[in-house]
Protein backbone atom coordinates (compact mmCIF):
# COMPACT_ATOMS: atom_id res chain seq x y z
CA UNK A 1 0.00 0.00 0.00
CA UNK A 2 1.55 3.85 -1.15
CA UNK A 3 1.45 6.20 1.26
CA UNK A 4 -1.54 7.95 -0.38
CA UNK A 5 -3.60 4.92 -0.09
CA UNK A 6 -1.76 4.52 3.82
CA UNK A 7 -3.12 8.11 4.61
CA UNK A 8 -6.73 7.64 3.53
CA UNK A 9 -7.08 4.68 5.00
CA UNK A 10 -6.10 6.19 7.84
CA UNK A 11 -8.36 9.53 7.44
CA UNK A 12 -11.39 7.43 6.90
CA UNK A 13 -10.82 5.53 10.32
CA UNK A 14 -10.30 8.36 11.81
CA UNK A 15 -13.61 10.37 10.52
CA UNK A 16 -15.38 7.03 11.91
CA UNK A 17 -14.09 6.82 15.18
CA UNK A 18 -15.04 10.30 15.94
CA UNK A 19 -18.47 9.81 14.16
CA UNK A 20 -19.15 7.02 15.97
CA UNK A 21 -17.89 8.06 19.55
CA UNK A 22 -20.00 11.31 18.52
CA UNK A 23 -23.33 8.93 17.56
CA UNK A 24 -22.74 7.35 21.18
CA UNK A 25 -22.56 10.29 23.11
CA UNK A 26 -25.15 12.48 21.78
CA UNK A 27 -27.31 10.61 19.35
CA UNK A 28 -27.70 9.89 15.67
CA UNK A 29 -30.00 12.29 14.94
CA UNK A 30 -28.38 15.42 17.25
CA UNK A 31 -24.86 14.75 15.14
CA UNK A 32 -24.07 17.01 12.38
CA UNK A 33 -21.88 16.48 9.64
CA UNK A 34 -20.31 19.70 10.75
CA UNK A 35 -19.80 18.17 14.20
CA UNK A 36 -18.08 14.82 12.95
CA UNK A 37 -15.40 17.12 10.58
CA UNK A 38 -14.54 19.20 13.76
CA UNK A 39 -14.19 16.44 15.89
CA UNK A 40 -12.26 14.46 13.08
CA UNK A 41 -10.21 17.31 12.57
CA UNK A 42 -10.93 17.02 8.59
CA UNK A 43 -12.34 20.03 6.38
CA UNK A 44 -16.22 19.46 5.31
CA UNK A 45 -15.54 18.80 1.97
CA UNK A 46 -12.79 16.30 2.86
CA UNK A 47 -15.55 14.38 4.94
CA UNK A 48 -18.05 14.55 2.35
CA UNK A 49 -15.46 13.21 0.21
CA UNK A 50 -15.49 9.73 2.46
CA UNK A 51 -18.52 9.87 2.91
CA UNK A 52 -21.44 11.50 1.12
CA UNK A 53 -24.19 11.36 3.87
CA UNK A 54 -24.73 10.75 7.52
CA UNK A 55 -26.21 7.38 6.72
CA UNK A 56 -23.22 6.10 5.35
CA UNK A 57 -21.44 7.32 8.45
CA UNK A 58 -23.53 5.65 10.87
CA UNK A 59 -22.95 1.94 9.43
CA UNK A 60 -19.29 2.53 8.25
CA UNK A 61 -18.49 -0.22 10.35
CA UNK A 62 -19.69 -2.90 8.04
CA UNK A 63 -17.44 -4.25 5.54
CA UNK A 64 -18.63 -4.13 1.50
CA UNK A 65 -21.17 -6.71 1.24
CA UNK A 66 -19.20 -8.61 -1.22
CA UNK A 67 -16.39 -9.40 1.83
CA UNK A 68 -17.34 -12.69 2.86
CA UNK A 69 -17.84 -14.16 -0.76
CA UNK A 70 -14.48 -13.18 -1.10
CA UNK A 71 -13.31 -14.19 1.74
CA UNK A 72 -15.08 -17.71 0.84
CA UNK A 73 -13.65 -17.96 -2.50
CA UNK A 74 -10.21 -17.63 -1.02
CA UNK A 75 -10.33 -20.44 1.04
CA UNK A 76 -8.52 -23.98 -0.47
CA UNK A 77 -10.48 -25.94 -3.44
CA UNK A 78 -9.98 -28.83 -0.89
CA UNK A 79 -11.81 -27.99 2.63
CA UNK A 80 -15.31 -28.75 2.70
CA UNK A 81 -17.81 -26.03 1.44
CA UNK A 82 -18.89 -25.62 4.92
CA UNK A 83 -15.93 -25.47 6.97
CA UNK A 84 -14.76 -22.99 4.55
CA UNK A 85 -17.47 -20.90 5.22
CA UNK A 86 -17.36 -21.02 8.43
CA UNK A 87 -13.73 -19.92 8.27
CA UNK A 88 -14.67 -17.15 6.26
CA UNK A 89 -16.82 -15.72 9.21
CA UNK A 90 -14.38 -15.84 11.70
CA UNK A 91 -12.14 -14.01 9.17
CA UNK A 92 -14.63 -11.67 8.29
CA UNK A 93 -15.35 -10.69 11.80
CA UNK A 94 -11.54 -10.87 13.35
CA UNK A 95 -10.53 -8.10 10.57
CA UNK A 96 -13.13 -6.12 11.76
CA UNK A 97 -11.22 -5.62 15.49
CA UNK A 98 -14.37 -3.97 17.38
CA UNK A 99 -14.70 -4.40 21.04
CA UNK A 100 -17.72 -6.64 21.78
CA UNK A 101 -19.26 -3.32 24.00
CA UNK A 102 -18.75 -1.18 21.13
CA UNK A 103 -20.35 -3.57 18.79
CA UNK A 104 -23.56 -3.67 20.76
CA UNK A 105 -23.72 -0.24 21.01
CA UNK A 106 -23.85 0.63 17.16
CA UNK A 107 -26.39 -2.27 16.91
CA UNK A 108 -28.37 -0.83 19.80
CA UNK A 109 -27.86 2.64 17.82
CA UNK A 110 -28.72 1.24 14.47
CA UNK A 111 -31.98 -0.82 15.84
CA UNK A 112 -33.02 2.75 16.67
CA UNK A 113 -33.23 4.62 13.54
CA UNK A 114 -35.16 3.37 10.59
CA UNK A 115 -32.63 4.62 8.07
CA UNK A 116 -29.71 2.69 9.30
CA UNK A 117 -31.81 -0.46 10.43
CA UNK A 118 -32.84 -0.60 6.44
CA UNK A 119 -29.16 -0.25 5.34
CA UNK A 120 -28.08 -2.81 7.32
CA UNK A 121 -30.80 -4.98 5.98
CA UNK A 122 -29.88 -3.65 2.54
CA UNK A 123 -26.11 -4.74 3.55
CA UNK A 124 -26.99 -8.66 5.00
CA UNK A 125 -29.56 -8.55 1.79
CA UNK A 126 -26.50 -7.80 -0.56
CA UNK A 127 -23.87 -10.23 1.48
CA UNK A 128 -26.43 -13.29 0.92
CA UNK A 129 -26.85 -12.09 -2.94
CA UNK A 130 -22.82 -12.22 -3.02
CA UNK A 131 -22.40 -15.06 -1.13
CA UNK A 132 -24.63 -17.45 -2.76
CA UNK A 133 -23.29 -16.95 -5.83
CA UNK A 134 -19.69 -17.60 -4.62
CA UNK A 135 -20.73 -20.51 -2.66
CA UNK A 136 -22.54 -22.21 -6.44
CA UNK A 137 -19.37 -21.31 -8.02
CA UNK A 138 -17.43 -23.22 -5.52
CA UNK A 139 -19.74 -26.10 -5.44
CA UNK A 140 -19.63 -26.02 -9.52
CA UNK A 141 -23.17 -25.49 -9.24
CA UNK A 142 -25.91 -23.39 -10.72
CA UNK A 143 -26.07 -19.47 -9.64
CA UNK A 144 -30.08 -20.98 -8.47
CA UNK A 145 -28.57 -23.65 -6.41
CA UNK A 146 -31.00 -23.74 -3.32
CA UNK A 147 -28.08 -25.42 -1.14
CA UNK A 148 -25.92 -22.33 -2.02
CA UNK A 149 -29.29 -20.16 -0.79
CA UNK A 150 -29.34 -22.25 2.00
CA UNK A 151 -25.78 -21.99 3.51
CA UNK A 152 -25.70 -18.45 2.30
CA UNK A 153 -29.04 -17.46 4.34
CA UNK A 154 -27.96 -19.48 7.38
CA UNK A 155 -24.53 -17.29 6.81
CA UNK A 156 -26.55 -14.05 7.35
CA UNK A 157 -28.28 -15.57 10.47
CA UNK A 158 -24.94 -16.54 12.12
CA UNK A 159 -23.70 -13.14 12.04
CA UNK A 160 -27.04 -11.24 13.07
CA UNK A 161 -27.49 -13.80 15.73
CA UNK A 162 -24.17 -12.67 16.95
CA UNK A 163 -24.64 -9.59 16.95
CA UNK A 164 -27.48 -9.77 19.08
CA UNK A 165 -25.91 -11.83 21.35
CA UNK A 166 -23.00 -8.70 22.00
CA UNK A 167 -25.84 -6.59 22.36
CA UNK A 168 -26.16 -8.01 25.70
CA UNK A 169 -22.81 -10.03 26.30
CA UNK A 170 -19.30 -7.99 27.01
CA UNK A 171 -17.55 -10.87 28.46
CA UNK A 172 -16.96 -12.39 24.83
CA UNK A 173 -15.54 -11.34 21.51
CA UNK A 174 -17.03 -10.66 18.14
CA UNK A 175 -15.23 -14.09 16.66
CA UNK A 176 -16.32 -15.66 19.43
CA UNK A 177 -19.71 -14.89 19.45
CA UNK A 178 -19.45 -16.11 15.98
CA UNK A 179 -17.83 -19.61 17.07
CA UNK A 180 -20.65 -19.81 19.47
CA UNK A 181 -23.43 -19.64 17.24
CA UNK A 182 -21.71 -21.54 14.51
CA UNK A 183 -21.53 -24.29 17.31
CA UNK A 184 -25.20 -24.31 18.00
CA UNK A 185 -26.16 -24.90 14.66
CA UNK A 186 -24.14 -27.73 14.12
CA UNK A 187 -25.42 -29.59 17.44
CA UNK A 188 -28.69 -29.07 15.45
CA UNK A 189 -27.46 -30.94 12.69
CA UNK A 190 -29.02 -28.46 10.32
CA UNK A 191 -27.48 -27.32 6.96
CA UNK A 192 -24.90 -24.88 8.57
CA UNK A 193 -21.25 -23.46 8.13
CA UNK A 194 -18.91 -25.69 10.36
CA UNK A 195 -15.61 -25.23 11.69
CA UNK A 196 -13.06 -28.38 11.74
CA UNK A 197 -12.47 -29.89 15.34
CA UNK A 198 -9.55 -29.27 17.26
Amino acid sequence: MGLRETNATRTRATIIEAAMALFLRRGYEATTMEDVAEAAEVGLSTLYRYFPSKDLLGTAYLTEPERLAELLLARPADEPTEEALGRALVELVTSSGEEPVYTGRVRDLIQQNPRLHGRLLDWLLQTHVQLTAALAHRRGAPADDIVASVLSWTAVLVLERASDRLRTRHDTSVPDAVREVIAELEQTGALAPRLPRP
